[in-house]
């Protein structure tokens, strides 16, 4: 479970907004330092970079993030809580660390059904508040993933693949639509997730993945179900 919130907290761009300034070269250089530090599992070295960076840039969500999925990845869940908390404060609809802040509550507790049923609670009331904001939706769908609900990630997902996302989010979005599309055994269903990814990711790097695994098998093994729209998302230009 720890790799699944590690890939959600992997970036901090998941929906456009204005653009901010970017950081002096130093700084920069020392967060992806740091990030090098943790695909080396360097985690302890990887925070030290990160909290020297935080101590000339303190308003830096990014690196308040990754110095969050450090801790996780340390398995200190309280410290990790306390980076996401922080986070928060200031951006209280900041999605990876609304997810972030889920992940280590249930990891704490090792997933007992009380902690289930708590951020369960929490995600619910999370997207309630506001269901058609973007960055709630993109939690909750993250929440209900850390929680193993298919079917409300599911339709999730295939909301997600209709607004604009940007950064790691929006690869993030079309490879659990990819995923997604392999274990689904319904045909329309099938269907409509491809259809939807495509709609949405005309660029994506995924797409000609979603060509080769998914548009070819629905052409070879039903093709008399819906001839047309094989052949019409066959079609590549």
């Amino acid at each position: 479970m720890i790799w699944l919130v590690v890939v959600l907290l992997a970036g901090c761009s998941a929906i456009r907004s204005e653009p901010v300034a970017p950081l002096p070269e130093g700084l920069r250089v020392a967060i992806d330092q740091g990030i090098a530090d943790m695909y080396r599992r360097d985690h302890r070295q990887a925070i030290r970079r990160f909290s020297d960076v935080l101590d000339i840039a303190p308003d830096n969500q990014e690196v308040w993030l990754r110095r969050g999925s450090a801790w996780f990845r340390m398995e200190a869940y309280a410290e990790a809580s306390r980076e996401y908390l922080a986070v928060l404060a200031v951006d209280p609809d900041n999605s990876e660390a609304r997810a972030g802040l889920w992940a280590s509550q249930l990891q704490s507790a090792g997933y007992s059904e009380e902690s289930r049923a708590t951020v369960r609670s929490a995600v619910e009331s999370w997207l309630a508040e506001r269901p058609r904001s973007t960055s709630r939706r993109l939690a909750a769908f993250r929440g209900f993933n850390l929680l193993h609900d298919d079917r409300a990630a599911r339709t999730l997902l295939m909301e997600l693949l209709r607004v604009e996302l940007i950064g790691d989010a929006r690869e993030e979005i079309a490879q659990e639509a990819f995923e997604a599309a392999l274990g689904e055994e319904d045909l329309d269903a099938r269907r409509r997730l491809v259809e939807a990814f495509l709609e949405g990711f005309p660029e994506s790097p995924s797409r000609h993945l979603f060509y080769q695994y998914h548009l070819g098998w629905m052409a070879r093994t039903h093709p008399k179900a819906f001839p047309a729209e094989a052949r019409r998302l066959l079609r590549t230009d």
